[in-house]
């Protein structure tokens, strides 16, 4: 059972993240039409209307990514997890930061919240130089404030720890 799986992985040419991105997509685009299904008026651009776009966009590009890896003409690399691999460690500090981030972010407030998770996911991804620790700081509000204004002031969509 487990050959046959694996066979089908390489033969598809697919690797874990882009299933586990594709199923995260699917569970996003479910809620946010559940949400849009939970308020009055519908607004395209509004609360109902964004997140489907958003979670739309996610599945295309996804899906996009597994088209081009399916048509690439290389080795299929091995499906080993390896928990001393780099990019293994970083995909489990990007998890479990995901799931810090959705659990503090409404007691804490998005734009707090937002900075810190921000600015600790560029140290965490390779930003340790005095130099990048400063500009990834700026980053990290600039990029936040830029969201919450948009999201506020031009899409009028409430966000998280300002319900």
């Amino acid at each position: 059972m487990k050959q046959t799986a694996e066979r089908s992985l390489r033969g598809l040419r697919l690797d874990w993240s882009s299933i586990i991105l594709l199923i995260l997509g699917g569970v996003c685009l479910v809620e946010s039409v559940k949400l849009s299904s939970n308020l009055e008026k519908m607004e395209p651009l509004g609360a109902g209307g964004w997140p489907i776009i958003l979670s739309v966009f996610w599945l295309v590009s996804i899906l996009g990514v597994m088209t081009f890896e399916y048509f690439k003409r290389q080795p299929v690399p091995s499906y080993k997890i390896d928990i001393h691999d780099a990019g293994t460690r970083r995909w489990i500090l990007l998890v479990s930061l995901v799931l810090i981030y959705i659990f503090i972010v409404r007691m804490a407030g998005f734009v707090m919240t937002t900075i810190v998770f921000e600015f600790a996911m560029m140290v965490g991804f390779g930003s340790t130089g005095k130099r990048y620790l400063l500009i990834a700081a700026i980053a990290a509000v600039m990029v936040t404030l830029t969201i919450y204004f948009s999201y506020t002031v031009a899409f009028k969509i409430p966000l998280p720890g300002q319900l």
